[in-house]
């Protein structure tokens, strides 16, 4: 059993180091295990042994039999004197704290040097799980920061690793443990040319709407029909437009009509009035949102249906007639 009485060379715990007493006062003054000397106050140590332990070199681990020790003292509370005794045969300075280190551990045992629990069996096999799966966690995180060094990725392991790095890439978060690692400042675009180099993007990625809060969902409010107002019939003109041949808003085109150009506009606020709904939305957007992989229009697509020129038969528009001289000088809009 352990007694409260400190003296020199007894063995005490001091801040989870071992140490030993060289001088007892008002203070004692101990030694460490990295040869440092302290001045420090009795209730600032725990007594392992009380000695005589004259170097802390011979703490050294004794053979000894842990396992055991445990079977007899699962579920019962014991002190470090009989928990070295069991393990280890004897009660030494080295025995205890080795059989201290068991505690410490805590796979087999907890508490303190007088009250120490062995766990039962139930507990002993749970954390031995835990062990093993945090084992297993460590093996994997080495394996895939290896593969990131080679700039490739394990499709199959690696993917709850490689989200981490997408959402810093898409700003949708500042840290990245994977970017510490690799020594790399936690940014946007050493994200990206991560995700890059590996391969787990490609060029056709394009992280920038995400990263700037872009709105990329389509407006769907729904829309009225067109009204029945009276226009003026101008199909009998042939109309170009100048887009490319992908295009699939049309809002402008041109026609010729011997010394009249027309220059016809898609008609939105004959659909979409002023202060509705749909228009608030796109004065919200500014503008179509021209992206290389997609595009966002500011307007419902039902608009985009119902007014682009030449995609019906009919289309409104607001046209605008320029009559021109020979010379090409406007001479009556």
């Amino acid at each position: 059993m352990i007694t409260n009485h400190l003296q020199t060379n007894s063995l005490i715990l001091y801040k989870n180091r071992p140490g030993r007493i060289i001088n007892v006062g008002k203070k004692l003054e101990i030694e460490l295990d990295d040869g440092r000397t302290l001045s420090v106050r009795p209730k600032d140590v725990t007594l392992l042994h009380p000695g005589p332990c004259a170097s802390l070199s011979q703490l050294t681990p004794p053979e000894g039999d842990e396992e055991t020790a445990w079977e007899l003292l699962a579920g019962e509370t014991t002190t470090l004197a009989e928990l070295a005794e069991l393990a280890y045969g004897a009660y030494t300075p080295a025995t205890a704290w080795a059989a201290w280190e068991l505690v410490k551990d805590g796979l087999y045992f907890s508490g303190t040097p007088e009250a120490i629990e062995g766990h039962t069996a139930v507990t002993v096999q749970k954390k031995q799980a835990e062990r093993a799966a945090k084992a297993a966690e460590t093996q994997t995180w080495q394996d895939f920061v290896a593969r990131l060094e080679e700039n490739c990725y394990d499709a199959e392991v690696d993917g709850r690793y490689l989200q981490e790095i997408a959402a810093v890439a898409l700003g949708q978060q500042g840290k990245s443990r994977v970017l510490r690692q690799l020594k790399q400042a936690e940014t946007p675009e050493n994200a990206h040319a991560l995700l890059l180099r590996t391969g787990y993007w490609d060029e056709t990625v394009n992280p920038y709407p995400a990263r700037l809060g872009v709105n990329l969902a389509p407006p769907a409010m729904s829309l009225p029909p067109l009204p029945d107002e009276p226009r003026r019939d101008l199909t009998h003109l042939p109309a170009w437009a100048i887009d490319d041949e992908g295009n699939v808003d049309p809002d402008d085109a041109i026609s010729w009509d011997d010394g009249r150009i027309w220059i016809h506009i898609a008609d939105v606020a004959a659909l979409i009035p002023p202060d509705s709904a749909a228009d608030r939305e796109a004065r919200g957007r500014s503008a179509n949102l021209y992206l290389p992989e997609q595009t966002i229009a500011m307007l419902p697509a039902a608009a985009t249906q119902t007014l682009g020129l030449g995609l019906n038969d009919v289309s409104p528009a607001l046209s605008i007639g320029i009559d021109l001289t020979p010379e090409g000088e406007i001479a009556h809009v």
